[in-house]
């Protein structure tokens, strides 16, 4: 099994009244979670420690979850107090943040029943170790993430024969388009790749730097929509192809991308710029298109500053200034090194772990690391992301 980090979740709480109130009881006759109680689904049991969490007076945080590597099945999820954890200090830091965490245990593991679709709980730890407040107003827990069972393919038996029928009618309206389908073990519609006839043409001319960028889809299917994306000569933006994924996995991305490449003529992109978070599209393109350059979407690079480092940018912007300068005004390597080594001192970051993984990859997103890669202007989703706009 690979299990999930832990997720900075919504605190959540739900229906009830305060402890010793008239609020209303869960569907389940007990009122506190136990070992070995059981559930018909992961969704009862998550609404009824959600329940139970309001009645109480704290809030939940679901702090990690586990999948089978076989077929990506949720097997295991863990919800914590949200105040779990303890916050990590720095003597020297020059910005301190307030923190509500303070190492309280209350936890609760459900686990999916091996061979069945039923749940039961695996541990349960009552005691908290600060006072609990007064029961919450209702609130409904997150959705599942894409890549859950319950979001995975095309579910309406009529959805696969009306796709398959749209796509016959732009073949015959022109032979040309191209479309690709593939299917599950139970050979339900799983990933859909389409490129019409002129992507394929724009593509021979403009197909030297490529944009991938995948988005999730908010409508009722909740499935990750992925977009390959150029600029022709006059820098307008051209659409190369689409595809709709079942899921966010590595295999689902490499799937799509050697489906298109065969799709454009076999020839690969000389760069191609992908979102800099998404581990599965990076490995993705280091298999289907080992010739190519990869490199991240600046945009996401600087965008991801602010919300990785809120708590200083909120007092002060000199920290983004400092980095927009290592990003856009470093003319040589030697330039960015010196101006992200006195950024980190200056801030005392040297301990931030998404910083630090930034500055591995930074070959993937300084331009200085970059000049002789060409990109046609292909550098950032800002320029494309109309398309996913329009296909919504």
């Amino acid at each position: 099994m690979d299990a999930g980090g832990a997720e900075d979740a919504t605190a959540l709480s739900s229906v009830g009244g305060g402890r010793g109130g008239s609020g209303a009881a869960p569907a389940c006759a007990e009122l506190e979670p136990r070992e070995g109680m059981e559930f018909a689904s992961c969704e009862e049991a998550t609404a009824f420690y959600y329940e139970y969490a309001s009645r109480e007076g704290f809030r939940v945080t679901r702090k990690c979850s586990h999948r089978s590597k076989r077929d990506k099945l949720l097997l295991e999820i863990q919800f914590v107090c949200f105040r779990y954890g303890k916050k990590r200090e720095k003597p020297h830091a020059l910005f301190r943040r307030y923190s509500m965490k303070m190492g309280c245990g209350a936890a609760l593991s459900v686990r999916r029943k091996e061979g069945a679709s039923t749940w039961f709980v695996h541990y349960f730890v009552r005691d908290h170790n600060h006072e609990l407040g007064k029961a919450k107003k209702p609130q409904i827990p997150r959705p599942p993430r894409v890549g859950d069972e319950e979001a995975r393919g095309l579910q309406k038996p009529e959805d696969a024969p009306a796709m398959l029928e749209f796509f016959l009618h732009m073949q015959l309206q022109n032979p040309n388009f191209f479309y690709a389908l593939s299917l599950d073990d139970d050979r339900r519609l799983k990933n859909v790749l389409w490129v019409d006839a002129k992507a394929r043409h724009d593509y021979k001319d403009f197909g030297d730097a490529v944009l991938l960028d995948a988005v999730c889809v908010t409508n009722k299917y909740r499935l990750p929509l992925a977009t390959v994306s150029g600029v022709n000569n006059h820098g307008q933006p051209l659409l190369f192809g689409c595809a709709l994924l079942a899921d966010a996995t590595v295999s689902s991305f490499v799937w799509v991308m050697k489906t298109w490449l065969k799709a454009v003529g076999g020839r690969p992109p000389k760069a191609i710029t992908v979102d800099q978070q998404h581990e599965a599209i990076k490995t993705a393109v280091e298999d289907a298109f080992p010739s190519s350059r990869c490199r991240f979407c600046t945009s996401h690079v600087a965008k991801k500053v602010s919300q990785k480092l809120g708590y200083i940018t909120e007092q002060s912007t000199d920290l983004v200034e400092q980095f927009d300068k290592c990003l856009y005004k470093s003319l040589t390597e030697e330039d960015f090194e010196r101006r992200w080594s006195n950024m980190i001192a200056k801030f005392e970051l040297h301990e931030h772990e998404w910083l630090r993984s930034l500055y591995e990859d930074r070959r993937f997103w300084e331009p200085t690391y970059l000049r002789e890669t060409f990109s046609g202007g292909v550098i950032s989703s800002s320029r494309t992301a109309l398309f996913g706009c329009n296909l919504l």
